[in-house]
Order: structure tokens, then sequence, then C-alpha cells
């Protein structure tokens, strides 16, 4: 559709700070607009963060924003690393949804964000929203196993199925 946002909102393993190799094929399909945030809560699976929506007006997703330079040659391998299946939301492990961005010390916008799309019983919160935040604390304070730097081609959906 043409009024369909171009933006990509990012929060995990897309975003510059992961160190994951999916980082740079997006930075070469897209131009990265800045940081950003948007109402929800972050959550940590283990392997990668989830995104599920807020419980109150407090909760906030910490990311970057993206221009995608061909939306319909970028949603293809997008929606498989994230193990998203337009028009089956039943097998899918995320969801593309459009919400509400605030752009850092600016507008307001319209992008797209792969939500999760599975149970969250038993997931950790991840403190303020910010994945990248957390892996910089140091490994020993931290249950992060990072298993998906053993197999940098893998997406949450692909982690998932390995669960």
């Amino acid at each position: 559709m043409a009024d369909e946002p171009r933006l990509l909102f990012v929060y995990g393993t897309l975003r510059r700070g992961a160190g994951h190799p999916m980082h740079d094929r997006l930075r070469r399909h897209a131009r990265l607009l800045g940081t950003a945030s948007t109402a929800g809560r972050l959550l940590d699976t283990g392997r990668y963060p989830a995104a599920v929506s807020a419980e109150c007006d407090d909760d906030r997703i910490h990311g970057e924003l993206f221009e995608l330079d061909d939306p319909g040659d970028v949603w293809p391998w997008l929606d498989e690393y994230e193990g998203c299946f337009p028009g089956d939301a039943a097998d899918s492990l995320f969801v593309r949804r459009v919400v509400r961005v605030q752009v850092d010390g600016g507008c307001t916008l319209h992008a797209w964000i792969y939500w999760f799309n599975r149970p969250v019983e038993g997931l950790a919160r991840i403190d303020g929203g910010d994945y990248v935040s957390l892996l910089r604390v140091p490994f020993g304070r931290r249950r992060r196993a990072q298993a998906w730097r053993s197999a940098p081609d893998a997406g949450p959906g692909e982690a998932w199925s390995q669960r």
C-alpha cells in the first residue's frame, strides 16, 4: 500500500550495538534516522529480545528507526529472519505491525515493528526497555547466553525453533 510507512523500528539484534551481522545487511538496504522509542515492554527470551504491548503508560522500548530503501525487497528477508509469515499470524514467531514511534528529540512517526507472537509467561523483563544496554552488562552478571553468536546468520525464527 502506498500509505504504509517505509519506516522500521528495531529494538534487538538488528540494532547497531547488538553486534549481529543482520544489522549490517539492514544498513545496506536502509538509512538510519536515529534513536527512538515506542510504547511497550521488552522481554528476554535468552537469545533475543521480544517486544510486547505496554502494561502501563511508562512502559517504553528503546531502539533505532530506519527508512527502508525498497520495502518490497527488504520485507521478504526481514520477515524470514524474524520468523514472520504475513497472512499466517498463528504460525508466526513475530508479527509485523505499525506503531507510533517517538524520535529522540523530535517528532512522532508511524513505523513497522516486529511484535512477539508467543506466550510470555516465564520470560524476564529487560529493565529500561533497552536490549543494547543489557548486552553491556558484564557477562557474569546477566543470564543471557547470547547463543545467536554461535550461529550468526540465525534469526529469532530459527532460534525459537531450536528451543
